[in-house]
């Protein structure tokens, strides 16, 4: 239990003479504890003019015994046991808690601190497969008061919940696993942290990329102090010029990329055109190649039918021709035929019967002898 000799050692204020115990500890506003092996915190009622209390570095594991500090602004608890912020909902008047060092697993239990300023909740003791997280009612409860931010070594890798806290002026995430600028950038600019001055980044993956600084120094106008070291007027203008440069010569090479695509675009609908009617004509030709080879063939298929049924007719003809002719053979020997101017004409008389008389073959009644 903390005694009010204990109280009277831990203070720079003197007892009055003649002042009795209880004025004294009622006028107390600093009171300083740490480092006193303390397990508790008790025997503190009494100060309720207290503003400053230091509790670092003891035994403390719960946050306890408060209630009588209304005007309290300053609690340092760091370096303990505590493993939840609790019973602080009394503290409407705390500016600055400083909670590093000790168990939390979680960041909670301020929705009525409405006036905190600085939060330092650094260095828990977590598993290295562990991080700490934040309370979404403490972030929006502090958002518009929250100043200084200090979560360094904490293995946190996501940040952009952090971008509710739109007056934070300076934020310490040093030695935690942040690994890419989409991250960091999540928290900055005017959409965001858009008050922040300092910024430590020091022992993050994503410090080790080329223009990490360039990066923070182009995302956010009001940042003046990366890492310790100055971000200057005349360093931020003249990345600023630089990007400008680069994207009026990006806009340029677009802008000849965008006419050299329209001209060949317009190039391979000529082309395409002019092949679509080389291949239209090409196509006609061929037809017409194709059609006179299989007239040729068909003429070559038909020819000797022709020729079958022309050697065909002729023989008919002849056949029909040698009917009309009769040749009658006798002994070996023709008959003569004499017409009636005494020329001889070569024939057979054709024989009307075959009984061997004699026939009259003209006007003068000559016989003809039977052949």
């Amino acid at each position: 239990k903390v005694s009010v000799d204990l109280i009277g050692r831990c203070t720079t204020q003197r007892k009055r003479k003649g002042e009795d115990e209880n004025a004294f500890l009622k006028r107390l506003t600093h009171i300083n504890l740490s480092d006193k092996k303390i397990e508790k915190i008790d025997g503190l009622e009494h100060c309720t003019s207290l503003q400053c209390l230091y509790l670092y570095e003891n035994k403390i594991k719960r946050i306890e015994n408060l209630s009588f500090a209304l005007n309290l602004t300053h609690l340092y608890l760091q370096d303990n046991f505590i493993s939840r912020i609790e019973n602080v909902g009394m503290l409407r008047n705390l500016r600055k808690l400083f909670i590093g060092g000790n168990e939390l697993t979680e960041i909670s239990g301020l929705a009525s601190c409405n006036y905190l300023e600085e939060l330092h909740c650094q260095a828990q003791r977590l598993p290295t497969d562990q991080c700490l997280t934040f309370e979404t009612a403490t972030l929006h409860a502090v958002s518009g008061s929250l100043q200084v931010f200090n979560i360094q070594k904490n293995n946190i890798s996501q940040v952009s919940q952090f971008r509710v806290l739109r007056s934070l002026q300076r934020l310490d995430m040093s030695w935690n696993h942040i690994s890419s600028f989409e991250e960091v950038g999540t928290i900055l600019g005017n959409s965001a942290c858009c008050e922040l001055t300092t910024l430590e980044m020091k022992g993050n993956p994503v410090t080790k990329q080329h223009k990490f600084r360039d990066f923070v120094t182009l995302m956010s106008s009001t940042v003046s102090m990366l890492d310790g070291k100055e971000i200057t007027k005349t360093e931020r203008q003249f990345l600023i010029n630089r990007e400008a440069a680069k994207a009026q010569a990006q806009a340029r090479y677009h802008q000849r990329s965008n006419l050299n695509n329209v001209y060949m675009d317009n190039q391979q609908s000529e082309g395409m055109r002019g092949q679509d009617m080389m291949e239209h004509a090409h196509n006609e030709t061929f037809d017409d190649r194709y059609h006179e080879h299989d007239e040729q063939m068909l003429g070559d298929q038909l020819e000797p039918l022709v020729e079958q049924d022309s050697a065909q007719d002729s023989y008919l003809q002849q056949e029909e021709e040698g009917q009309d002719d009769f040749v009658q053979e006798d002994d070996g020997q023709d008959d003569f035929v004499q017409d009636d101017d005494g020329q001889e004409e070569d024939g057979l008389h054709p024989l009307e019967e075959a009984s061997g008389d004699f026939v009259p073959d003209n006007a003068d009644g000559e016989d003809r002898e039977e052949v």
